[in-house]
């Protein structure tokens, strides 16, 4: 028996919320709240009306390194973008979480590290967002 048109899309938002989990925590999600997220998806983003957007969301699921580029660069040029979209209802569902909730809580620290960490960090965001505009373009084509 085939799948519904329904389960593989299912299939495909948990699939992605698997690769995109990747680049927000680091570590899969459970299977329940990859559904949760699919469920989320089909609610807040029925449909999509730019191809462009849609192409780098494709690239993204194939791509999974190419996430964390594209996530900054889409802050700079398409902060209302469909990969942004998605990404911020994903690290919604595993934010309510109790099992990733540490994970986004802020950490107390010295003012060394705390520093050291944000220059780093905005070092790195820098980096990303200039290979992630270069890739961009490919990932909209594709």
């Amino acid at each position: 028996m085939q799948p519904s048109a329904l389960e593989e899309e299912r299939d495909l938002l948990v699939r992605e919320a698997r690769s995109f989990a990747s680049h927000l925590v680091a570590r899969a999600p459970s299977d329940e709240l990859c559904l949760r997220y699919a469920d989320a998806n089909r609610v807040l983003i029925p449909t999509w009306e730019s191809a462009r957007e849609t192409s780098i969301v494709g690239f993204a699921r194939r791509h999974p390194w190419s996430v964390s580029y594209l996530d900054a660069a889409s802050g700079l040029v398409a902060s209302r973008g469909l990969l942004r979209s998605k990404l911020l209802i994903l690290a919604a569902v595993l934010e309510t979480s109790p099992e990733y909730a540490d994970e986004f809580l802020p950490r107390t620290s010295s003012l060394l590290p705390l520093v050291t960490g944000l220059v780093g960090r905005g070092i790195l965001g820098v980096l990303r967002a200039a290979v992630g505009l270069l890739l961009v373009p490919i990932a909209a084509r594709s």
